[in-house]
């Protein structure tokens, strides 16, 4: 009897030490709470410095993305909650452009929502994918993502009951609307899921009941038994599938009691291949209680010596570390050599396809200086910014015209006459029949809309020049000077309707204005702002920026914003040397700001930015609206110029509105704008070339009002662009690492 056991014990021994093993030649830093959960790869190849192995903590807050050139995305984290399942695909066939950054998508059980992602260009941020509504489901835990072509892509959830969820996805907005569809019943809850998209089959692990399989084409889809449990020992649950050129494809699933995993080869069936572990390559340090498993099929790991896993990479969860559980990984090839007949080293199709383009270059960041904020907390749904150099700027906070100084302070506050304002532009240069300028303000009401003009008044207050005008429910304005053709205010209502009014003195020599016909936009309109050179307006709509003549017949000329991504509003411009102009406009929806060229019906993206605070902290949320003077600005109350509120060569103005419903407005010098716009010659003027910032090209940006434009630029102004962009790159990496091993 001794004997036989010592043969079996002998023959355990020899079975376990036969067995294939995956060698692991990296691993994560442990999930905190020692509760590591599901696990996906993804990699992008417009960026060698993106490849990601997500991980999860399903009991407490965990979603977390590991790079492998050493870092974490640190942006994961508590604001998600307990993640039940997590699954990462490369772009979607069907709208690459959105998806190019590939698709994540992470569960949420106790939210009972699925949250969809697609990684951004500015340093491996999320971009959230949900569009029209959140999408919801009854306590989701497992989720995989697939891509059937012509077929649809789609996402599927399991839950805590039986039986799948799935969702249709389809683009809307900009990101994706989630449609769900018929579920599938299953006998048991739904523990792994996987999604072979070349046999169009789903593949889940349902407990004893083994792994199902379904077509997911079919409207109704009728499961069917592929690999039988057999016994409690033999329950699979997490489930990866390899791809092959030929069409074929590889499951692999987790078999969490025996420690091991499994692989079967699909075609109609699955027919089994072989079992393996995840060790280190003389068999110690074997990876256990493994619920969870993915796989990449191509290189990985990417690094200043090339990729870590040039043929692909495994990655298992470890919950038995001494260290706490982590993410084990592993190189394909290395396992596919073991097993008999040997696997193959295959990339699908999709890994060697052209990429999608890269998404544009990240947004640069200005630091704003000296913000003058309001002192009331007045709603500021509807606030608009305009400047009245040199003394004071004006925002009109929804129900007052309000006046600020530089140091902050309040020198004038005129209340909305009816409704409430919405739009403010103002000019200290000679226009029309103001020879000191003029400011014009608009407001709006159920039963129509008011222009008001003002005036600084003697004692620091404003003037108001004659009775309000009656016109349409008005809310932007733009001020004009067209010469001969008249000085206009130019107004919009919101809808895809422009309005002018031209300025002129009436009777008695008081301010009058004859409005003109108005003109139908091709969309609703967000901004406006004039451009006497050209004898236009130009006008921000829902569907691009458009031209209008005002000089000439009043024709519409579209005009390629080159925003694509997001609606640009709240204009402002200031001219160039070369007679062309620089228009400013505001992105709220990326809480960014868009900077072009425009000449003659030809507009030039040149930058997008963010504005972050003088230390390099988070940037303002973007508010619809800027505005630009290139004359000397920042005098305060007292008549004088604070060195921390000066302005020589002029300033930019941004609307915020604040978490808390008041409004504040940022200033940003312009020298520092230009700066990032290329516009700034070596010497710290204003000149160079686009792209340049160096060596004295000549000069395109048009020099200051009362000022020369070789009055240097701020250096402390540019080191704190440079502090801020910094900072911003350090935030982006971590002392959490994914530390290598020797192989």
């Amino acid at each position: 009897m001794r004997l036989v056991l010592a043969v079996l014990l002998v023959g355990v021994g020899l079975t376990a030490w036969a067995q294939p093993i995956a060698p692991y030649r990296a691993e994560t830093l442990p999930i905190p709470s020692n509760q590591a959960g599901d696990t996906a790869l993804l990699t992008q190849r417009w960026d060698d410095l993106r490849d990601v192995v997500f991980g999860t903590d399903d009991t407490m807050n965990g979603l977390f993305a590991f790079l492998v050139d050493g870092g974490v995305v640190p942006e994961f984290g508590a604001s998600f909650g307990a993640v039940g399942g997590i699954d990462a695909k490369p772009f979607f066939s069907g709208f690459p452009e959105l998806t190019r950054g590939g698709v994540i998508a992470a569960s949420a059980p106790a939210a009972g929502r699925i949250f969809l992602f697609t990684t951004s260009g500015d340093g491996g941020l999320l971009t959230d994918l949900a569009a029209a509504r959140p999408l919801t489901t009854s306590s989701p835990r497992s989720v995989a993502l697939a891509d059937f072509g012509d077929a649809g892509a789609f996402v599927f959830s399991g839950s805590t009951g039986n039986g799948l969820q799935r969702f249709l996805l389809e683009p809307l907005d900009g990101g994706l609307r989630a449609t769900p569809t018929t579920p599938i019943a299953t006998a048991a809850p739904v523990v792994g899921i996987a999604a072979a998209p070349s046999l169009h089959r789903v593949y889940v692990s349902a407990g004893i009941q083994g792994v199902l399989a379904f077509d997911p084409r079919d409207e109704t889809p009728a499961v069917r038994p592929l690999v039988d449990a057999g016994v409690p020992l033999d329950v699979m649950a997490g489930l990866a599938v390899y791809p092959q050129r030929d069409g074929g494809a590889l499951l692999l699933a987790a078999v969490p009691a025996r420690d091991l995993f499994r692989i079967y080869r699909l075609q109609d069936d699955a027919a089994f291949v072989g079992e393996f572990v995840v060790a280190l390559e003389d068999g110690g340090r074997r990876v256990r209680g493994s619920d969870f498993i993915d796989v990449w099929p191509g290189a990985f790991g990417n690094g200043d010596a090339g990729p870590l896993f040039p043929a692909g990479v495994i990655v298992v969860v470890d919950s038995a570390t001494s260290a706490g559980a982590n993410y084990k990984l592993a190189p394909w090839d290395a396992l596919a050599s073991q097993l008999g007949p040997t696997l193959p080293v295959d990339v699908p199709p999709f890994v060697d396809a052209p990429p999608p383009p890269p998404p544009p270059p990240p947004p640069t960041r200005l630091p704003f200086v000296s913000p003058a904020t309001t002192t009331g907390r007045e709603p500021a749904l509807t606030a608009d910014v305009a400047l009245w150099p040199p003394a004071a700027l004006t925002l009109g906070a929804f129900t007052r015209l309000a006046v600020f100084s530089t140091d902050g302070g309040v020198t004038a506050s005129v209340p909305a006459p009816r409704g409430g304002f919405f739009g403010v532009d103002a000019t200290a240069r000679p226009f029309g029949p103001f020879p000191g300028g003029v400011i014009v303000a608009s407001s709006q009401s159920p039963d129509g809309g008011l222009l008001m003009l003002l005036v600084p008044g003697g004692d620091g207050g404003l003037v108001a020049l004659a009775a309000p005008l009656s016109v349409a429910a008005a809310r932007g304005v733009a001020l004009g000077d067209f010469g001969d053709a008249g000085s206009w205010v130019f107004f919009e209502s919101g809808s895809d309707r422009l309005h002018r009014a031209r300025l002129h003195l009436g009777d008695g020599g008081q301010p009058a204005a004859t409005v003109g016909a108005e003109l139908r936009l091709p969309a609703a309109s967000l901004g406006l702002v004039a451009a006497p050179a050209f004898g236009q307006v130009l006008v921000s709509t829902v569907a691009g920026l458009v031209a209008v003549d005002v000089v000439g017949d009043g024709g519409l000329r579209a005009l390629d914003a080159g925003s694509g991504d997001a609606a640009v509003s709240g204009l402002a411009a200031f001219p160039l040397l070369d007679g062309g102009l620089a228009v400013l406009g505001a992105v709220p929806a990326l809480d960014r700001f868009r900077l072009f060229a425009y000449e003659g019906g030809r507009l030039e993206r040149l930058v997008d930015f963010e504005v972050a605070l003088p230390d390099g902290g988070e940037p303002l949320t973007a508010g619809a609206f800027v505005d630009v003077t290139r004359a000397p600005f920042g005098q305060n109350r007292d008549g004088g110029a604070s060195p921390d509120s000066g302005f020589p060569l002029g300033v930019v103005a941004f609307g915020e509105a604040l978490p808390d419903g008041g409004a504040a407005v940022r200033l940003v010098p312009f020298e520092a704008l230009a700066a990032v716009a290329g516009l700034l010659s070596g010497d710290g003027g204003t000149g160079g070339g686009p792209g340049g910032g160096a060596g004295g090209g000549p000069p395109i940006v048009e020099p200051p009002m009362g000022c020369c434009s070789g009055a240097p630029a701020s250096a402390s102004l540019m080191a704190l662009a440079f502090l801020a962009w910094l900072r911003r790159f350090a935030r982006g990496r971590s002392s959490r690492t994914l530390s290598r091993l020797e192989p």
